[in-house]
């Protein structure tokens, strides 16, 4: 069975990248309300905020240069919470799923738009890294979309039986692909088309449930 997680928002909690991008505000000179930012990450909105405070500090006006810069930053950043929260950074029974998960044979990846060398680092500060066959994360320049991460998942491990996400974009990756989908409503996004999803679970238990059950 291969099963393929979002990361931000499913395996970790949103707060951790909110925590992040709020630092990353404050070290462009951009005071970022966490209660604004949660509103802003569902829809990518601080994305515009952040590349005009770059545009204005540095003079750079080529939009996926300012990218780069903005995402560089959101590593900095994102990496240090993680060093600063270590397992709190995850939701309660997670790492027991994904052990118990890898113990039974399943294959377990990753498919996030965040930056691959974002989530690699942060799996190996916390000493999880070993639970995943694969890693499928974006580039600098954020190229990659949510199918794409997914196609890439599916070719290197074969076929997905189970995505499991927070956002439509997840379920949408999943059926791309032939998987069942598990919609998860702890994370950022919310689900307006029911229909893309197999299951919605409401804590990370029953996720532990329809995971650890399947034959």
């Amino acid at each position: 069975m291969h099963i393929i997680f979002d990361w931000d928002g499913t395996l970790a909690k949103r707060e951790v990248a909110e925590e992040a991008s709020v630092r990353r505000g404050n070290s462009i000179g951009v005071v970022m309300d966490k209660a604004w930012m949660r509103e802003a990450q569902k829809t990518h909105a601080h994305y515009k905020v952040n590349k005009a405070a770059i545009q204005k500090y540095t003079g750079i006006k080529d939009e996926k240069l300012k990218t780069i810069m903005m995402t560089n930053l959101f590593q900095l950043h994102y990496l240090s919470v993680v060093n600063e929260w270590k397992e709190k950074i995850f939701f309660e029974g997670i790492k027991d799923l994904l052990k118990a998960l890898k113990e039974k044979g399943s294959k377990l990846s990753i498919a996030s738009t965040i930056r691959k060398d974002i989530i690699k680092p942060s799996l190996q500060l916390l000493d999880v890294e070993k639970y995943f066959d694969s890693v499928h994360g974006n580039n600098a320049s954020l190229d990659y979309t949510k199918n794409d991460l997914v196609e890439m998942a599916v070719k290197k491990n074969g076929k997905a039986s189970y995505m499991v996400g927070d956002r439509e974009e997840d379920m949408i990756g999943g059926k791309s692909v032939g998987a069942k989908t598990i919609f998860v409503s702890w994370g950022q996004g919310d689900l307006n088309d029911k229909s893309l999803t197999d299951f919605i679970v409401n804590s990370a238990e029953e996720l532990v449930n329809i995971l650890k059950n399947e034959r």
